[in-house]
């Protein structure tokens, strides 16, 4: 069973431009389309305009965007051949959940435990705890772990973020209340 099946099959586009933190205005088949971004911050420290991506239709007839941008190439827009980087952040809790669920983590947690997502920890909500375990998915976007093609346009590297703060404080408020006979994992997930 796959984590995740797209209703229907991803097509694509080029970037034209992030216009906010959560959409794009993307060309498909010639037209510009207004697409949601499920990745609220950088991706490295790339301009994402002129890059590929992968889009996937929206099935909700109720929502502003047709399209979500899954994932972003960094090959020219005109190869055949394609590598992709994804860069929906929330597609990584359901691939762990998917994994949690069928023995993926058999080596670090018991898989006959109960799985229960988004779970308060002193002032943070956790994405999973699971039989003594508490667990948190980052997907770390920030910091790409490929070389960048020259073609590839970048922006200057952004100093220290809310996010980093934000993973800072998920360390300390683990430490802080984790409770005796519990564990903790942070887990970084990279979506290449």
């Amino acid at each position: 069973m796959l984590p995740f099946v797209f209703k229907n099959p991803l097509v694509e586009g080029v970037i034209e431009k992030r216009n906010t933190q959560f959409t794009m205005q993307v060309n498909y088949n010639g037209e510009s389309y207004h697409c949601h971004c499920p990745s609220t911050g950088r991706v490295g420290n790339l301009e994402l305009s002129e890059r590929p991506c992968l889009l996937s239709s929206s099935v909700d007839s109720s929502r502003k965007t047709a399209f979500t941008v899954e994932a972003i190439s960094l090959n020219k827009p005109e190869d055949s051949e394609k590598k992709w980087i994804g860069i929906n952040q929330n597609a990584a809790n359901r691939y762990v959940e998917h994994f949690l669920r069928n023995g993926g983590f058999s080596k670090m947690i018991s898989t006959s435990n109960v799985i229960c997502r988004e779970q308060i920890l002193g002032n943070s909500k956790l994405d999973f705890f699971v039989g003594d375990t508490f667990i948190e998915v980052k997907t770390s976007l920030l910091f790409l772990q490929m070389d960048i093609p020259e073609y590839v346009k970048t922006k200057k590297i952004a100093p220290y973020s809310a996010k980093a703060d934000r993973m800072t404080r998920h360390f300390i408020e683990l430490g802080n209340s984790i409770g005796k006979n519990q564990r903790a994992i942070m887990l970084l997930c990279f979506l290449l």
